[in-house]
């Protein structure tokens, strides 16, 4: 009998992956699609969709040759651009900001750093207002 996929992920990145989206979840106990801003020390980040952990497996196999090796999505923002948690490489746990509309040779960086943890970003994420 074959694990399902995101067990297989989370063996891969050595953590609870399940867990901790269900942490991400809790700040949309309501699932409203209204999102919500994430400010950080240099500027401000527009959070459109949390993720539950169907939709991050979906996204992640969808886009997983774009994503930085052992990043998980856990949000998007308004234009289709990912929130990723990563799990391995020099940065683990933090929270990073992927541009799917830029990568090699584009004009800006394809990923930036959005929070240097989950609970962090969980934290400051506010509720945008209608």
């Amino acid at each position: 009998m074959t694990d399902n996929p995101l067990r297989m992920l989370e063996k891969s990145f050595g953590a609870d992956v399940a867990r901790e989206i269900e942490l991400l979840r809790e700040v949309d106990s309501d699932g409203a699609d209204d999102g919500y801003v994430y400010n950080a020390p240099d500027r401000t980040w527009d959070v459109r969709s949390i993720f539950d952990a169907h939709e991050a497996l979906s996204s992640y196999l969808l886009a997983q040759d774009a994503l930085p090796r052992g990043a998980m999505p856990v949000a998007e923002d308004w234009g289709g651009n990912l929130y990723c948690q990563v799990y391995q490489g020099s940065t683990p746990g933090a929270i990073v900001w992927c541009n799917h509309e830029t990568g090699e040779g584009g004009d800006s960086p394809a990923i930036l750093l959005v929070s240097d943890s989950l609970q962090r970003f969980v934290a400051g994420l506010v509720k945008r207002e209608a």
